[in-house]
């Protein structure tokens, strides 16, 4: 294989894997979006609830969205570097 091909292909390698990358950030970024926008819908709920258990419930969900939201914007943070 001449020199030019074996550059090529380097070339179409480096490229290929910074796409891949830039689709997982696009992708991070879309999640994040949609999770943030349904915390804000259930935080919503839960100052609206008057049912206890439902409440409850509701918290619940409130803290495993703010749980993943941080997990996201971490691994945002690691992929953007």
């Amino acid at each position: 294989m001449n020199k030019i091909k074996l550059l090529d292909k380097l070339e179409q390698f480096f490229d290929g894997d910074e796409q891949n990358q830039k689709k997982n950030i696009e992708g991070t970024e879309r999640v994040l979006i949609k999770l943030k926008s349904k915390l804000i819908k259930t935080e919503r709920m839960l100052s609206e609830c008057k049912n206890a258990t439902f409440k409850t419930a509701l918290q619940l969900e409130v803290d495993v969205l703010a749980a993943q939201i941080e997990k996201g914007e971490k691994r945002l943070k690691e992929l953007s570097k």
